[in-house]
């Protein structure tokens, strides 16, 4: 995680993460009486949902009163709700995990702190948000109503009542994946440090076996997205490279600061594909005016301007979801059965279709990525269209592997538009 944070200059982000991690002490305090954050606590995550980037933001407004007003420092934490033990032993093991980063070579340049916006679009902290769900993979969980959360295998456990994801009212996330740093067994399991990721945040670095089944890719044999295989085949294909990348910045630290003009197109496609709404080429923006994530509702059996939230869906296999849920559409007024072909920015038109016997709504574009069209991306309903496919990324052809342990269309020989073992064609 740290290494590749240095190739997006996001090491100094990720170096207090890993240093957070490390610590067991809760950074934010609570009564004994009271596990829940309160409000002025939960506003260090923004509109991220993320207590990642919530103990991010929380840490770098302390260490700025701590260099500015130090005299200030113990009515801050105090007002604020924050432990300033915890935080100075997580400044001294960040300053350790950066200094040892630097002696083998790294740039400095790589650990430089950011500023960040944790309200409303920001693609820098996106890529933080990727890089976290690729260190704390297998670590990933299924939001499915209230408290409750699916974990791999579709083992049933709660949010963490530390968490600011966890509230006494009902949220609705933008997203219903979560990555998060570590299961606690009480008289229930619950699932600390959550951080919500995209679709194709897990697609990208948050997976291991990929497979097209029945017209859908499935993840790790429990998460299903329905989309084109051509488009999610051209993604996967980025991976090879992303760990090649890896390795030989591990041999040649310098190299980070330094990159060919083919890693450096490579460096720009996973930046575009790590934002957010990456996959929401023609659907409403999920920001609002004041920043916050508009959440989904419903698409089958849903009236017209009432919001709801997604449905339940049960899990009675690792196939994925039975068609118990109404699905994802974003917040818009239109009738389920009314799909009218209408073009979109990528050339495409509007339809419906069906998943496990759950309405949906997406957007279908042309065959994308490589030609500068736009694709389709349904997420366990959820709509996701790429807005960033149209960078032509042609690399020649190249020898299909085995490495993901896929099954379906782009295993075997590789075709144009791969790199580094995945292609289109045979079995």
């Amino acid at each position: 995680m740290l290494v590749l944070s240095s190739l997006f200059n996001a090491g100094d982000a990720i170096a207090t993460i890993a240093a957070t991690d490390s610590t067991s002490v809760e950074v934010f305090q609570t009564s004994v009486d009271q596990k829940r954050l309160s409000g002025r606590q939960r506003r260090f995550a923004g509109d991220k949902n993320s207590d990642h980037l919530a103990l991010l933001n929380a840490y770098h407004s302390w260490e700025e009163v701590r260099e500015t007003k130090e005299y200030f420092l113990e009515e801050y934490c105090e007002r604020e709700m924050l432990s300033n033990p915890t935080l100075t032993v997580i400044s001294e093991a960040k300053r350790q995990l950066k200094d040892l980063m630097i002696q083998f070579g790294f740039p400095e340049i790589s650990f430089v702190p950011q500023t960040y916006s944790y309200f409303g679009p920001d693609s820098e902290l996106d890529v933080v948000t990727s890089l976290i769900a690729f260190g704390h993979y297998p670590n990933v969980c299924y939001h499915k109503e209230k408290r409750k959360v699916l974990t791999t295998e579709s083992k049933l456990a709660l949010v963490h009542k530390s968490s600011v994801n966890c509230s006494i009212f009902e949220l609705k996330f933008p997203s219903p994946f979560f990555v998060f740093g570590e299961k606690i067994r009480t008289k229930a399991v619950s699932c600390k440090q959550m951080t919500m990721v995209a679709p194709l945040q897990l697609l990208l670095f948050a997976s291991k076996k990929i497979e097209y089944v029945d017209g859908k890719v499935r993840l790790d044999n429990w998460i299903n997205l329905e989309m084109d295989a051509l488009v999610a085949g051209k993604i996967v294909a980025l991976r090879p490279r992303i760990e090649k990348l890896i390795l030989l910045v591990s041999q040649d630290p310098e190299y980070a600061n330094a990159l060919s003009e083919q890693d450096k197109h490579l460096v720009k496609i996973v930046k575009m594909l790590c934002e957010f709404d990456a996959g929401r080429d023609g659907l409403e923006d999920t920001s609002s005016a004041t920043g916050r994530r508009e959440s989904y509702r419903g698409g089958m059996n849903n009236r017209r301007g009432v919001k709801r939230s997604y449905d339940d869906m049960s899990m009675n296999s690792p196939g994925g979801y039975n068609g118990q849920g109404r699905g994802f559409a974003p917040r818009q007024r239109f009738d389920r059965d009314d799909f009218s072909s209408q073009p979109n920015r990528g050339g495409g038109s509007r339809f419906s279709s069906s998943f496990s016997g759950t309405e949906m709504s997406s957007w279908r574009g042309g065959s994308g990525f490589g030609r500068g069209q736009n694709s389709d991306f349904t997420s366990v309903g959820q709509s996701y269209v790429s807005n960033r496919m149209n960078e032509s990324y042609n690399m020649g052809n190249s020898r299909g592997s085995n490495m993901f342990q896929s099954r379906g269309p782009w295993q075997g020989r590789g075709s144009r538009g791969s790199y580094g073992g995945f292609g289109l064609g045979g079995q």
